[in-house]
């Protein structure tokens, strides 16, 4: 059976196994063979759970697919992205449709009366003139030109007294609908940053997103290999209380035979309960990371890891990591674009000294109760100017260029900041080197000594304190080999995330 089957079909049973019954030497055969059989039903339940063998590359992509934290991520890079194309539309024309009704308080007219008064003195002035001149010459009064004078100012002043010489313009109740155009086409730069702005917060969001991706990996490998490495520890303490359980017995049969005191059988059997309670401690460091890799990819489905735990020797030199961390990390792409916010938004306040120029107008669709005489259209440019704000326009460009000068203190405290957190990580690595390589011998020398006391016990030169602490030393030799391949692969990436290359630890030739 895999070590990850027997792991996980023992952490069920220890957690059902809530107290934990200390038995008599007599009925210790059974104990063993109902925590035996308790572990096989657990086992066979568990086998019926939805379980994911998984490669650390395959968690990293469902990782990219479903962890929360990378979906909002997303989520706001899309957002940034409609926004940008949503500044574009500064550049176009705004036209929109309006419709008012209104009541006035009285009508809106002209009153052209006095004009009529005058013209009506002007034909009377005429045709008295046009008589005069037919009494001091008769004859003049018999000549169609006379006639067409007189008739003509018997016309006119017929026209003027019949006129009508009040002009409403607009009636108490009036309305209208008109569709109106405002294009600006010059705004002193404000459009061009505005758009420049949008593209940076957009570039800006995509490297944020790259940014959650490597920092939620570089979680993963912590939990992956630190699932990956309590299940290894399992398998240590498993043959730990193998061992305690053989020893046992050889205590008693030594015992029983006169070739051991009665203290040492006891010693024996403290030391395998203990064994016993150690594995189960273990069990529920197994469980939290486990439950730590189901929150971390979103997932219900208990993740098992089929990577071992490995040491790569081929580390570079930590200057290399460094450029590369200035090169590849998209924190310094997210200080270059703040960088360029921060001088558009300088050139934005400037812009509020510049003019606004926009072309406009405007065409009446309906009209409710008004005149003819009004105008159903008009076009023009308009220019705005702000002459004085109350010094406001000064200060925000001072507080834009404030803000400039702040993002280039921020970045020489990013830039040693993840230089001190790369050496950091570049020590922790090559330690973990060194120590695997020199606990080789340890290794070597914890076996040889186990089996010098546990034989030497067996011919009476050796106490149990011997044996269950040689035991125990080789058990500890072990597990500490395990946590050094652990911290290899926790600093590697972090030493990877922090350069920006942190999809590279699934390869194997990392």
């Amino acid at each position: 059976m895999p070590l990850s089957m027997c792991c996980i079909m023992e952490l069920k049973y220890a957690k059902i196994t809530n107290c934990y019954i200390y038995l008599k030497m007599k009925h210790l055969k059974s104990f063993i063979l109902l925590s035996v059989l308790s572990i096989s039903l657990q086992g066979t339940m568990y086998a019926q759970n939805d379980t994911l063998h998984l490669s650390l590359i395959e968690c990293i992509e469902l990782l990219q697919k479903s962890n929360s934290n990378v979906a909002i991520a997303r989520q706001n890079a899309a957002q940034k992205s409609a926004e940008q194309q949503a500044t574009r539309g500064l550049y176009y024309p705004q036209i929109g449709v309006n419709a008012t009704f209104g009541i006035l308080s009285k009508p809106v007219a002209i009153d052209l009366n006095p004009i009529g008064d005058a013209l009506t003195g002007l034909y009377t002035l005429s045709a008295g003139q046009t008589q005069l001149l037919g009494a001091l010459n008769p004859a003049i009064t018999q000549t169609a030109e006379y006639a067409q004078l007189l008739g003509g100012a018997a016309q006119g002043l017929d026209a003027v007294q019949n006129g009508e010489w009040t002009k409403t313009l607009l009636n108490d109740q009036v309305g209208k609908i008109d569709a109106k155009l405002m294009w600006p086409i010059y705004t002193g730069g404000k459009i061009r940053a505005a758009n420049k702005a949008g593209e940076v917060l957009k570039n800006e969001a995509e490297s944020k997103l790259a940014s959650v991706q490597n920092a939620e990996i570089s979680m993963l490998v912590n939990r992956y290999f630190g699932l990956q490495l309590m299940m290894g520890v399992v398998e240590v303490r498993k043959s730990v209380v193998d061992a305690m359980k053989h020893h046992f017995e050889n205590a008693e049969k030594l015992t029983a035979n006169g070739l051991a005191s009665d203290v040492e059988r006891i010693h024996a059997k403290v030391a395998f309960v203990e064994s016993e309670r150690e594995l189960r401690k273990v069990y529920n460091d197994v469980e939290m990371f486990e439950i730590a890799i189901k929150n971390i990819l979103n997932t219900d489905s208990v993740i098992l890891p089929i990577d071992d735990l490995k040491m790569h020797a081929n580390i570079n030199s930590m200057d290399s990591y460094v450029a590369r961390a200035k090169e590849n990390n998209p924190v310094f792409d997210q200080i270059g674009y703040k960088k360029v916010l921060a001088n558009q938004a300088i050139i934005k306040e400037r812009s509020q000294y510049l003019p606004d120029v926009a072309l406009m107008g405007s065409y009446d669709l309906y009209r409710y109760e008004m005149s003819d005489l009004m105008p159903d259209w008009y076009v023009g440019l308009g220019v705005r100017l702000n002459i004085f704000e109350g010094f406001s326009k000064t200060h925000k460009v001072q507080a834009a260029k404030i803000q400039r000068e702040q993002i280039n203190t921020f970045q020489e405290k990013i830039e040693n900041d993840i230089e001190a957190g790369i050496t950091q990580a570049y020590l922790a690595v090559i330690q973990s080197v060194d120590r695997y390589k020199t606990s080789e011998e340890s290794l070597t020398l914890a076996e040889e000594y186990l089996r010098v006391r546990e034989k030497a016990f067996a011919q009476g030169f050796a106490t149990s304190v011997d044996v269950v602490d040689a035991n125990l030393n080789l058990s500890s030799v072990k597990i500490e080999r395990l946590k050094t391949l652990y911290e290899f692969n926790v600093a590697k990436a972090k030493l990877m995330e922090l350069t920006g290359d942190v999809l590279l630890l699934a390869q194997d030739d990392n």
